[in-house]
């Protein structure tokens, strides 16, 4: 897709099949400009998938993903004139999954899944405008603050989660459990 204003967007995909496995390929990337200064948008997004049949009972699933992205103030104003020129900000985020199922019988099955996620996110602006409100009320005054500002933010998740599933007639049930751990860098804001 292509705007007159020089934005474009693409995506693609490529999938299929090789002996006892399956693969997904994808790709995104968008570019804008923008229509006023300071409000380009620049985005790309890649994924592979696999899935491989170790066997009639096993199978096994591996997913690796990247995004990145990088913009000026692209925010939504009813007033246009108040955004900044100065802001940038980029965020970068690969995650990585994998899956593991296993059949016992028809009725009885094994699923263990983990995945981890790694969030850089970092943001300037100079001249930040803070605002002032009265508590219940409307906005009571807008400020141009006249300092530079950088903020840089890390964020890391794991989950582990396995399950079991038993299906007999007329009822299922699931059991399992799950392990969730976070670990997060952020400035702390003066």
């Amino acid at each position: 897709e292509y705007l007159s204003r020089g934005a474009w967007r693409v995506d693609g995909a490529q999938h299929g099949l090789f002996g006892n496995s399956s693969y997904s390929v994808e790709a995104g990337y968008q570019s804008d400009p923008g229509q006023l200064e300071n409000e380009h948008l620049g985005y790309e997004e890649y994924r592979l998938l696999l899935k491989h049949q170790l066997s009639p009972a096993d199978t096994l699933f591996i997913s690796a993903e990247q995004l990145e992205v990088e913009s000026g103030d692209v925010v939504q104003r009813y007033d246009p004139e108040i955004r900044s020129t100065t802001a940038r900000f980029s965020e970068r985020r690969p995650l990585f999954t994998l899956g593991f199922h296993h059949e016992w019988s028809p009725e009885s099955r094994t699923l263990l899944y983990a995945s981890a996620l790694r969030d850089d996110y970092s943001a300037f602006s100079q001249n930040i405008s803070l605002f002032a409100r009265r508590p219940d009320g409307p906005i009571a005054s807008i400020h141009d603050v006249g300092f530079d500002r950088e903020y840089d933010h890390e964020t890391k998740l794991f989950t582990a989660e396995a399950q079991q599933i038993w299906a007999g007639r007329p009822y299922h049930l699931v059991g399992g459990g799950r392990y969730q751990n976070a670990t997060i860098h952020a400035p702390e804001l003066a």
